[in-house]
């Protein structure tokens, strides 16, 4: 496919600030940066726009911003939409909140996963009625849909009915890590891992399908008093784990939201990482640990079975047994080093962008 240079391609980066979707915009609008002949246009709001602004002032770039005051999905971004969008641009949206009146060659989607229409039960009864008039619009409007896992398209296929030839596979990258500063490290977080003996490691927001309830009753019959379970994330609004919040085990340290540095930090100071999601898309933590050399347990869901193979360690979804006999396994060893250079080589952003390129600047 031929690249070409005098492409306008309009970006709604309003989710930067996102885990796992801002990662994605965040890496691939630094890639775009980088060819100077590209014309570029970013959404940006009141959350946003500083962050987008420091992406791009350190590319050495000029880009017009476009700046909306609504949040995304919201009623209100259907009229900036409708109203500040440029004409004659091919438009990126990184998610699902799709616009409903661009012109379907120039409109491009990120569908990470269908967990909303795959769980309705997590929503409200509006909810659901609106993410799947968003899908609709999708299956209608959108020229091409970006996904980020073959099981990701299979369940676009399954709920939304679309064309299999208008779903493009492009797997995600991890994010290459610069070292840490020790000075931007949040020292609560720090003197907690210090305390401690062996450190296991949760990254991702408290959601539904990140499967924490069961991942804290399985630490909770550990009872190692030399063990923290460190939970690296912040709270979704629509769920709030009550157990979670009253638990009593001081073993058990929620973050909230961190910054990079003390991101890093965590990472580096772990014994392993845990995910024991009953749903993901993708699974970018356990790319970045990857990266952190780190051992991994996982569930036994397709979609890491798909991507990491026998690289990491399962267990049973929501076999209690399972998952604590792993756990056990790697408490036991006293190296937790693992070396994935040559699998992560697969999964760089730049790979990433290249593919997304040859669909938005063509």
């Amino acid at each position: 496919m031929k690249v070409e240079n005098n492409i306008n391609l309009v970006i709604d980066c309003r989710m930067v600030n996102n885990s796992g979707i801002g990662t994605y915009i965040e890496e691939l609008l630094i890639f775009f940066l980088k060819d100077k002949k590209k014309s570029l246009k970013l959404i940006t709001n009141s959350l946003s726009d500083d962050k987008i602004r420091k992406i791009v002032s350190d590319s050495g770039r000029k880009v017009d911003i476009i700046f909306f005051k609504s949040m995304p999905f919201s009623l209100k971004e259907q009229y900036e939409y409708f109203t500040k969008l440029p004409k004659n641009v091919k438009v990126f949206i990184p998610h699902i909140n799709i616009p409903f009146f661009v012109k379907k060659e120039s409109l491009f989607i990120t569908v990470h996963d269908t967990f909303h229409l795959a769980n309705p039960e997590y929503y409200s009864k509006f909810a659901i009625f609106y993410f799947k008039f968003l899908f609709r619009m999708i299956k209608r409007n959108a020229y091409k849909i970006f996904t980020v896992s073959k099981f990701s398209k299979s369940e676009i296929l399954k709920f939304v009915k679309v064309n299999p030839e208008k779903v493009e596979i492009i797997y995600n990258g991890y994010k290459q890590i610069n070292k840490f500063d020790t000075t931007f490290i949040d020292p609560l977080i720090k003197q907690k891992i210090d305390d401690y003996e062996k450190v296991i490691l949760f990254v991702g927001n408290v959601k539904p399908h990140k499967n924490l309830k069961f991942l804290v009753s399985v630490f909770n019959k550990l009872q190692r008093q030399d063990v923290l379970l460190l939970i690296v994330g912040k709270k979704d609004a629509f769920f709030i784990n009550e157990e979670i919040n009253t638990s009593e085990n001081n073993n058990i340290f929620f973050t909230g939201f961190v910054n990079e540095d003390t991101l890093k930090y965590v990472y580096e100071k772990s014994s392993f990482l845990v995910l024991p999601s009953r749903y993901e898309g993708f699974g970018l933590p356990i790319l970045e640990a990857m990266y952190f050399n780190k051992l991994i347990i996982a569930s036994n869901i397709a979609v890491f079975k798909e991507i990491f193979e026998n690289r990491i360690n399962y267990f049973e979804l929501d076999n209690e047994n399972s998952l604590l006999s792993e756990i056990n396994k790697l408490l036991l060893q006293d190296n937790y080093y693992k070396n994935y250079e040559l699998f992560l080589e697969q999964f760089t952003w730049e790979i990433s962008g290249e593919k997304h390129e040859k669909f938005l600047m063509r």
